[in-house]
């Protein structure tokens, strides 16, 4: 399995930094998509992927795949905040 489990979110401490996310990058070297896919994130999964991302193997030349794997994990274990998209899904219910 790729990236360990996504433990939730990054315990509301705001959003990592651009130089986070160099850091994490230059560690575990990501195409340009899934950079993208992080850096387009919510910034509690941006912390928790940062945080928690723990693939099986190191030293690998691209963690792409596991890194967008496990962000979509921890993305679709997000709450929904109350944006326009989560108050339409409830009055459709």
């Amino acid at each position: 399995m790729g990236g360990g489990g996504c433990m939730g979110g990054g315990g509301g401490r705001g959003a990592p930094d651009a130089g986070d996310i160099q850091r994490f990058a230059q560690r575990y070297p990501l195409d340009e998509a899934a950079y993208n896919y992080l850096v387009n994130s919510p910034p509690d999964v941006q912390m928790t992927v940062l945080q928690s991302f723990s693939p099986p193997r190191q030293g690998e030349s691209d963690y792409s795949a596991l890194l967008i794997s496990f962000a979509k994990r921890c993305r679709q274990g997000m709450p929904m905040g109350p944006g326009p998209a989560a108050q339409q899904s409830q009055q459709q219910q």
